[in-house]
């Protein structure tokens, strides 16, 4: 056994599991995989956002905030601890819309009401992230990226046949 072990490059069976299984560090390994395996648990349960699509909203969430704080300080505006309470709101009222219809939706299923649930789901998941990177575009505007501004103008030109965005520099 131990001829058969060191020609695959192993010095004993202990070798093996501790390569393949990592048990030396079992409670580390355990414990993050029990909390990644959760929180996608319970976001594809609750929210009905895959994971990588979950991943991309809340990169989307942290950007925002990012460039939002950022642009404020250029602007030379003091950053309030009350602006990352409304940060945390907002993003308990997107959790919370995002979550009630998906329940609705998955209670629903297999009757016509579903499939308005489901359309209802995808329009606020579409028009929080559309309203996300319109505010990213507009945070990067301030920061000075010219680029963003005109990105920023063609959208608020477009959108502005559907919806009431304001658009300081006209």
């Amino acid at each position: 056994m131990k001829d058969f072990l060191r020609d695959w490059g192993f010095c004993s069976l202990q070798d093996v599991f501790q390569s393949t299984l990592h048990y030396k560090n079992f409670k580390p390994m355990f414990a993050f995989s029990l909390t990644v395996g959760s929180a996608s648990s319970l976001i594809d349960k609750f929210l009905g956002l895959e994971p990588l699509m979950f991943l991309a909203f809340s990169m989307l969430l942290i950007l925002e905030f990012i460039t939002g704080v950022l642009a404020s300080i250029k602007e030379g505006s003091k950053i309030e601890s009350r602006k990352f309470g409304r940060f945390v709101f907002k993003v308990f009222i997107y959790t919370l819309m995002i979550s009630v219809v998906h329940i609705m939706n998955v209670s629903s299923e297999g009757r016509v009401i579903s499939k308005v649930y489901s359309f209802i789901y995808w329009v606020i998941v579409d028009y929080i992230s559309l309203q996300l990177i319109i505010s990213v575009f507009e945070n990067c505007s301030r920061l000075g990226f010219s680029e963003s501004s005109k990105v920023f103008k063609r959208i608020n030109k477009f959108l502005s046949k559907w919806f009431d965005l304001k658009d300081d520099e006209k």
